[in-house]
């Protein structure tokens, strides 16, 4: 597996790259997967887990272009980068619900299931097949003992845990710390969280410093009134 600090800095460099050499193919990127995908501060660190590497990925609109210069073997590659072609997925069942009888949603009504990954992250419509693909056979639970009872009865499904261990029904069970510190999901969820109070303060700073003005304007009004008795006494 490669280290995600490696991939998050080839795909900053190509894409730094192609801003200034290739503007057909810069004007095909729709960001990083983590740019693509919303949640909730409280389960971005579940949603970094079930994505894994995958957060760091080059989402693109129309990969003809970059496909073209990749055979052509002048793509000008620094490093080994993952780009996700929103051209070349599958579309149809993006945004379809599972249906009912779906022994998958049976899992919702199992204890200790806090729901399908793809129930907590929202996005737009035009990356729903992303989301599908990434998340679409991702559910979390609350413990390892769940997610081991779990995976041995749901082939080819994934369970991430509350204290961040990933289970498959394949045997893998990846736990401990990411070398990498908060993954970039959780990063993203913060600035945004972070912005939106700045926003918010910044409105509520105008709104005082309107209050205020207009004190001090009733302020004036009111002592060029006493004034005005004073004189006349």
């Amino acid at each position: 597996v490669a280290d995600a600090g490696a991939v998050a800095f080839l795909a900053k460099d190509f894409l730094q790259r192609i801003q200034t050499t290739d503007r057909e193919l810069a004007g095909s990127v729709c960001g990083l997967v983590a740019d693509l995908l919303q949640t909730e501060l409280q389960v971005a660190l579940l949603v970094d887990v079930a994505l894994g590497e995958a957060a760091e990925w080059i989402v693109l609109r129309d990969s003809i272009p970059w496909l073209n210069q990749l055979r052509r073997g002048c793509a000008a590659l620094n490093g080994r980068v993952c780009l996700l072609c929103l051209d070349q997925l599958w579309t149809k069942t993006a945004s379809e619900p599972l249906p009912p009888e779906s022994p998958y949603l049976r899992l919702r009504e199992e204890t200790g299931v806090l729901g399908a990954a793809e129930d907590f992250v929202q996005t737009e419509e035009e990356f729903l097949p992303v989301r599908r693909l990434l998340l679409g056979k991702t559910w979390f639970v609350e413990s390892l003992e769940t997610a081991l009872s779990l995976a041995r009865d749901h082939l080819g499904l994934r369970f991430v845990t509350l204290s961040g261990e990933l289970v498959t029904s394949e045997g893998l069970v990846v736990a401990g710390q990411r070398s990498s510190g908060v993954g970039l999901v959780s990063r993203r969820t913060e600035l945004r969280n972070l912005t939106h109070s700045i926003a918010e303060w910044d409105h509520q700073l105008r709104e005082l410093q309107d209050a205020i003005a207009k004190g001090e304007h009733r302020l004036r009004d009111a002592e060029a009134h006493v004034a005005a008795v004073e004189e006349q006494r």
